[in-house]
């Protein structure tokens, strides 16, 4: 394949930003081209949209409601030809030399110009890098011919807000300025971009080609479309994730590249519930385990509005048997849940099994120290199904205070870094913490 990779060095977007006492800042649009166009012979792409010079005042620092809703934004296009090969690109900003700006309290949202979210807000210093020069990357691409090799046209409307952090008070005069760049190639078929499904997917098939024993740590849930991590530590050692400080598990990921997660550790001693009631019932009636993971453990994380994917589902359909595949009688919305009890049984029951039938819940990847809830009810006794130290499982009485391992589910387009091993686990780009 001819390769090609090309860096358009030329300034689309100046901005700058000057703060210095109780005013603090103004920013400064200056539109240095109506339009760049870079051809390759397949490839053309031209960022426009920028309608002329502007000028922002009396901008000071904001809430991040504020700031996401504000009506002072940059709005660009990126229009993508394709020919022939695939096209990787990245819009990206280079900071000038000469800034002085503390830059982490600078805070970046990017959403097309329906005001529909592209990137959530992340302060510019968690953007990633980008491949070339010192730039932060506010957006990665794929453009490919259409399936039938017919050439593909495709046009991305961007709309970029900056804001301040409500908590900066710096009184002295601060500058900042940047440019915006946009930096192409060419990628072969086997490219993806750094999603961290991608990642996962690969580190797994590496897994399984190295493997020469019956070590797979993937147990292929046809009926629901979700692959399972199951087996021991050993076999399932690159699932690994750290966010908002806290050491996370892969446990499943879904056929879109949503991926469930569950802590390592174990939380807080919590009481499930004061009476025999299910986990969730509607808005207004839900299990103290409920209100303590979407209010105390959710207000801890960082930036969850980023990361976690609001529009899957929970099954906490009661069952009789841990094994047992739940049925689909009582789904919720949760920002946070807990495994059910058939997913816990999908941790281990690949260990020492070719058929993944086993039962060696002691050598599971997710066996613990102590107790911990699931978030499902046994058919049979009304309480909440319980995971011993042992790796067994029972039903303990609602009003017992054990141990949680909060679960939460991200988005596809979460980006990691790392290779998800314990020593070197996921890192999720964005995540501060």
């Amino acid at each position: 394949m001819n390769r090609r990779n090309v860096l358009i060095i030329i300034s689309i977007l100046a901005f700058i930003m000057i703060v210095g006492g109780i005013s603090y800042s103004y920013f400064v649009y200056n539109k240095e081209v109506g339009e760049v166009s870079l051809t390759t012979g397949d490839i053309s792409i031209d960022l426009s949209g920028i309608n002329g010079n502007q000028t922002l005042t009396n901008v000071v620092p904001v809430s991040d409601y504020d700031g996401i809703n504000s009506n002072s934004y940059f709005d660009f296009t990126v229009n993508s030809t394709v020919d022939t090969e695939r096209i990787y690109y990245e819009v990206y900003l280079l900071p000038n030399s000469g800034n002085t700006l503390d830059t982490s309290y600078l805070k970046t949202y990017l959403t097309d110009q329906s005001n529909n979210e592209i990137k959530g807000i992340t302060i510019y210093n968690d953007l990633g890098d980008s491949e070339v020069e010192n730039g932060k990357v506010i957006y990665k691409g794929i453009v490919e011919v259409n399936n039938n090799g017919t050439t593909k046209n495709e046009t991305k409307n961007f709309r970029l807000r900056l804001w301040l952090d409500e908590s900066y008070n710096e009184q002295t005069s601060k500058t900042f300025a940047f440019d915006i760049y946009l930096y192409v190639k060419n990628v072969d078929e086997d490219f993806e971009l750094p999603y961290g499904y991608n990642l996962v997917r690969s580190a797994i098939l590496a897994k399984q080609n190295a493997e020469t024993n019956s070590c797979n740590p993937i147990w292929k849930d046809t009926t629901d479309n979700i692959d399972y991590f199951s087996g021991n530590n050993t076999c399932v050692d690159m699932n690994y994730v750290e966010y908002s400080g806290k050491l996370w598990r892969i446990t499943s990921i879904y056929s879109d590249g949503a991926m469930k997660l569950v802590t390592q550790g174990l939380e807080d001693l919590i009481i499930f519930n004061s009476t025999e009631a299910p986990f969730y019932t509607n808005a207004n009636t839900y299990s103290n385990a409920y209100s303590w993971l979407n209010n105390d453990f959710y207000n801890i994380l960082y930036y969850p509005n980023n990361f976690i994917d609001t529009s899957k589902k929970w099954n906490i359909t009661s069952t009789n048997t841990v094994s047992a595949r739940p049925a689909s009688t009582t789904i919720i919305d949760a920002n946070v849940g807990l495994l059910n009890s058939f997913e816990y049984y999908n941790s281990y029951r690949c260990v020492e099994s070719s058929t993944c039938s086993g039962s060696s819940y002691g050598t599971g990847y997710l066996l613990a120290s102590t107790f911990w809830r699931l978030s499902n009810l046994s058919t049979t006794s009304n309480y909440p199904w319980t995971v011993f130290s042992d790796g067994t499982t029972s039903t303990v009485a609602p009003a017992v205070g054990l141990s949680m391992r909060p679960a939460i589910i991200l988005k596809p387009t979460v980006e990691f870094a790392g290779s998800g091993t314990s020593d070197d686990p996921y890192i999720i780009i964005g995540d501060a913490r």
